[in-house]
């Protein structure tokens, strides 16, 4: 067990705590409402425990990733949006 603290862990805590978790667990038909400790779900499934951590880091990784690809994007609209704001004139009554 290369991550003792996880393992022992139970499905719920690991999906509140792990990003792309849930959807990596359903895959092997893990219920995600699951009370046991995710060492022995992962041995229940017949899957090995540091082999199923490493696919939910993988996948939070991925996430963390594609969310921070994403940021300057949304920022860049925002400079944009300010600049024409910025630069529309200004009608004033007479």
């Amino acid at each position: 067990m290369r991550n003792g603290s996880i393992e022992q862990q139970t499905v719920e805590q690991v999906i509140e705590r792990i990003p792309g978790s849930s959807s990596v667990l359903r895959s092997y038909g893990i219920d995600p409402t699951n009370r046991m400790a995710l060492a022995q779900v992962a041995a229940a499934v017949s899957v090995v425990p540091d082999a199923l951590l490493a696919e939910i880091e993988d996948r939070a990784r991925r996430q963390a990733r594609r969310q921070v690809a994403a940021k300057p994007v949304l920022l860049d609209l925002n400079r944009q949006a300010r600049r024409q704001v910025a630069a529309e004139p200004v009608l004033q009554e007479a």
